[in-house]
């Protein structure tokens, strides 16, 4: 799930976006993990989230 849904937010994902967006890489895992159990396996919900928090972020560098 963790490799699928990193695939489908930075399209085609490489080492390099885990590299650069090591912050991004790190919100995602915490959307699935917390306290060292799995939460979440549903990639479509796990991706909503993320977007809302793309969304949100933008906001605030306006």
């Amino acid at each position: 799930v963790f490799v699928e849904t990193l695939d489908k937010c930075f399209e085609n994902v490489c080492e390099l976006d885990l590299i650069f967006h090591f912050d991004k890489v790190h919100y995602i895992l915490n959307e699935i993990v917390m306290g060292g159990m799995v939460l979440e396996t549903n990639m479509n919900e796990i991706y909503l989230r993320i977007q809302e928090q793309n969304k949100i972020e933008k906001q605030e560098v306006k």
